[in-house]
């Protein structure tokens, strides 16, 4: 009589082994193969929209000539096209600016 109740229990024994191995590899299979992919497609949507936000920033400066940008705390930035000889006059200035940070 033993023997029939332990083979009762080895047959509900190998459901959840095989249940248990089919978990652990899907979770291998997640993240050797679908998180790389899942953060290289986020990555990729960040760079590209970073190039469309500094695309239209430059876009907007050659349009009006400047573009003003403001933070969440009321700093503001204001962004103007220079030429390389302004550039190169203002680098042995001291800076100049109406708002300073603190």
């Amino acid at each position: 009589m033993k023997d029939l109740g332990e083979g009762r229990q080895g047959s509900k024994l190998i459901p959840i082994l095989i249940i248990i191995i089919l978990l652990l590899v899907l979770i291998v299979v997640y993240i050797l193969v679908l998180q790389p992919r899942f953060n290289a497609y986020v990555i990729e949507k960040q760079v590209n929209a970073q190039q469309q936000v500094v695309g239209a920033l430059i876009q907007s400066i050659n349009q009006n000539g400047f573009v003003q940008i403001t933070d969440a705390q009321g700093n503001t930035i204001v962004l103007v096209p220079l030429e390389e000889e302004e550039v190169s006059q203002m680098k042995g200035q001291p800076r100049q600016g109406t708002n300073s940070v603190q």
